[in-house]
């Protein structure tokens, strides 16, 4: 599958989540749906980055090879566009372009506010999770979240 295919594949398959999400929130109220989300989503990323872990012989990675090993396994199947901005074993901070994520979110109407808050309790709470399995030193976060004008997301692995 190429980048366009596996991009519009994930946007539909968030897109359908979302709205789940959405129905859910109505019912319990944001912040709890939210709870939710990461109580659920960081076990998932943890399992996962075992998993990798494990495929990588089971020892602790830096925070290039944990970007490297994060971005196919995760982000290039998805279709996001990452470009490294800089780069050490202690850290990486990389810039997502276009992202299924964040698309799926204004398809449905949410405000950037919401996608913004959406995307902390879910996408960076899994990945984060995931990381802390290739070491338990490093981290995932959200540096900058994408302005409405067009910039990407600011994201980082590190210490």
């Amino acid at each position: 599958m190429g980048q366009e295919e596996a991009f519009n594949a994930a946007r539909f398959a968030f897109a359908s989540y979302d709205a789940m999400f959405a129905a859910v929130a109505s019912q319990l109220g944001l912040e709890n749906a939210r709870a939710l989300e990461s109580a659920a989503l960081g076990p998932l990323g943890a399992a996962q980055g075992q998993m990798i872990k494990q495929q990588l012989g089971g020892s602790d990675v830096d925070a290039q090879a944990a970007y490297s090993v994060l971005q196919k396994s995760v982000l290039e199947t998805l279709g996001i566009s990452a470009e490294m901005k800089e780069a050490s074993p202690q850290k990486v901070v990389f810039e997502v372009g276009r992202c299924p994520i964040y698309e799926s979110g204004r398809m449905l109407g949410l405000d950037h506010a919401t996608i913004e808050g959406n995307c902390q309790a879910s996408s960076i709470c899994m990945m984060d999770a995931m990381t802390k399995q290739l070491n338990p030193k490093l981290s995932y976060r959200l540096r900058t979240f994408r302005s409405e004008s067009g910039t990407g997301c600011i994201e980082e692995i590190g210490t």
